[in-house]
């Protein structure tokens, strides 16, 4: 069997979005371990060129024991996005977040026991959600929970004032329909660990009036005190 073309990063097969095939026959195991997984693989590499900054999604099908693994970067200077073991029959997806246009994002792809394994896999682009910046945020209803995902969301580039190493955020905004009541927002409950920040002002201008870190185990809740009637309220988590 010949060798695969891209056995090593260095020779990594480009590939672009949609659906598409992963195949190691050929494949040997490439230098360096991959990150959740400490033994060689026979694995082979492919590269996808970014149009944009949006996520890019990996949504890989396991009809073996497989390893998968997505970078960022330059073959000498990989940095790793995320990394998986895939069990036979199970679909498993992986993010990746390149900086920009012309960004390279790498796929490296192995199979246990040994070579000549096919993987179906689509790749696609997550656009960021509406809510991304201060401007798109969505409106709460009290008492209604208000479902969220950072997956695709940036970094809104200013520290939380509890916080200053959090990454991608969201913002809602709520606007209070009486005076001299409490506003309460919180995060507990949900998977993930959060930070809660709450402002008053304009997008242009905030004034942070509130911030946690972690109230309900590594979850968030800020109260805010005397609020003025028609008045919106921004929250950025």
């Amino acid at each position: 069997v010949m060798a695969h073309p891209g056995d090593e990063c260095s020779g990594a097969v480009p590939i672009a979005l949609g659906a598409s095939t992963l195949d190691n026959t050929g494949a040997t195991p490439s230098a360096g371990q991959l990150t959740c997984f400490p033994g060689a693989v026979n694995d082979v590499w492919y590269v996808l060129t970014a149009a944009n900054d949006n996520i890019v999604e990996f949504s890989l099908d396991s009809p073996a024991l497989t390893f998968v693994e997505v970078y960022t970067g330059s073959c000498g200077a990989l940095q790793s996005e995320a990394c998986a073991i895939a069990f036979v029959g199970t679909t498993t997806t992986l993010y990746a977040r390149p900086g920009g246009a012309g960004d390279l994002v790498y796929l490296r792809y192995g199979a246990f026991p040994g070579p000549g394994v096919v993987s179906p896999v689509t790749i696609t682009e997550i656009p960021p959600p509406m809510n991304d910046d201060c401007t798109g945020a969505i409106p709460l209803v009290r008492g209604v929970p208000e479902p969220f995902d950072t997956i695709a969301a940036s970094d809104s580039g200013v520290p939380f004032a509890c916080a200053p190493n959090v990454g991608p955020d969201l913002w809602y905004s709520y606007t209070a329909s009486s005076s001299n009541v409490m506003i309460r927002a919180e995060t507990c409950g949900s998977a993930l660990d959060t930070v809660l920040e709450a402002f008053e002002g304009t997008c242009n201008g905030l004034v942070s009036l509130a911030c946690n870190d972690r109230y309900c185990g590594v979850q968030s809740r800020v109260n805010l005190t005397s609020v003025v009637a028609g008045t919106t309220y921004y929250f950025r988590v």
